[in-house]
């Protein structure tokens, strides 16, 4: 089966991570898989692609200048992307990410191509601007599935478009287990230096926990508009020696492997990636319990901590917690490693290329 795969960019994100391991998959299994990217062809992926995997970026990436540039764009966009289908003629459209989704939507508009659009963030984010709301409420229901990782987000899929309600379908990310597991002594964060992840407030709870910590480091994972202001404080709180960064790396399992607890802070979560990856290694985990995912993959005191999202207090409590407390820590974490079993790789990349083939042959029955 012909299929188109459509995204931004395949940079070093979660949703790019899904969508390259589906890629993979896919093509794995001896079907067509066309990559469809906004992207400069100057950008190459950050994770490695199938080689039977067809990359097509369409160079579409910019920053707009204001409302009527940005306009413009987003019809170029659309131009392109139509154009890249009717070249193609793909069996069914996949596409992640919503200004990707509603793009692929109006490009696909008026085909006969069936479009499948995936949400990865957490819905009870807001997006940038009226029109995307609008174009979302209004395109979301012409897609053949609506993709959403968690019930609860299917809730608020439901509740902001009420139509949606006869084409969502709940799959979470898959989960690999790895082939080695924690034998470290540490703390990490992994994820973008961005407002949502709010990098800042697991730098101020280990500031905070420092001396109860066990002589444990702080490692940081990943960059972002806001990393230059992590490192200021880093200096401004002389932890330099205590605090490293390693930017934007191709594999965090080596990092994970050599910490043994993991904190994410997000304001929001659609289905994080990094927080299932350290519970697969065997890291003991402390996530906020923010809108979004982190509630229905952990349970507090069970395979991690929930602490509630911006309290830094909660968040240096919890890290001292499992640093102190070895029975909590080794049996959060031992609980945690169960995630390989509950989002199988296998089972949900199948379930996917299952939905995509039905898809697919259901448009060319019709």
């Amino acid at each position: 089966m012909r299929m188109a795969l459509v995204i931004s960019t395949l940079g070093p994100g979660g949703a790019e991570h899904i969508m390259t391991m589906l890629a993979n998959h896919l093509a794995g299994r001896g079907h067509h898989v066309d990559m469809i990217t906004l992207d400069s062809p100057d950008n190459s992926p950050h994770y490695r692609l199938h080689q039977n995997v067809r990359l097509h970026p369409l160079g579409r990436m910019g920053t707009s200048s204001g409302p009527i540039s940005a306009l413009f764009a987003n019809m170029g966009r659309i131009r392109a992307l139509r154009k890249a289908f009717l070249k193609l003629h793909p069996d069914v459209i996949l596409s992640f990410l919503t200004a990707t989704n509603i793009l692929s939507l109006l490009a696909a508009s008026g085909t006969e191509y069936p479009v499948v659009v995936a949400e990865r963030a957490s819905l009870q984010q807001r997006l940038s601007g009226t029109p995307w709301i609008l174009l979302r409420y209004i395109t979301y229901p012409r897609a053949k599935a609506v993709v959403v990782q968690t019930q609860g987000e299917q809730k608020i899929l439901h509740e902001l478009i009420p139509c949606t309600n006869k084409n969502s379908v709940v799959i979470p990310n898959p989960v690999a287990r790895p082939t080695r597991t924690t034998t470290g002594h540490g703390i990490i964060f992994v994820g973008r230096f961005s407002e949502e992840k709010r990098p800042m407030d697991v730098l101020e709870a280990f500031a905070l926990a420092r001396k109860q910590l066990k002589g444990r480091t702080l490692t940081m994972v990943g960059d972002g508009p806001l990393r230059q202001a992590v490192e200021s404080r880093v200096q401004a709180l002389g932890l330099s020696q205590a605090v490293c960064f390693t930017g934007v790396i191709n594999s965090v399992d080596e990092q994970l492997i050599q910490n043994d607890i993991f904190a994410l802070s997000s304001a929001h979560e659609g289905f994080p990636n990094a927080l299932c990856e350290a519970m697969a290694h065997g890291l003991a985990c402390i996530a906020t319990n923010s809108p979004g995912g982190c509630t229905d993959i952990m349970q507090h005191e069970h395979n991690g901590l929930l602490v509630p999202a911006g309290e830094i207090r909660h968040m240096a409590d919890a890290m001292t917690r499992l640093a102190t407390d070895d029975q909590l820590r080794t049996g959060v974490a031992a609980n945690a490693m169960s995630i390989c079993e509950k989002f199988d790789n296998d089972h949900i990349l199948c379930k996917w290329m299952q939905l995509l083939v039905e898809t697919g042959a259901s448009a060319c029955a019709v």
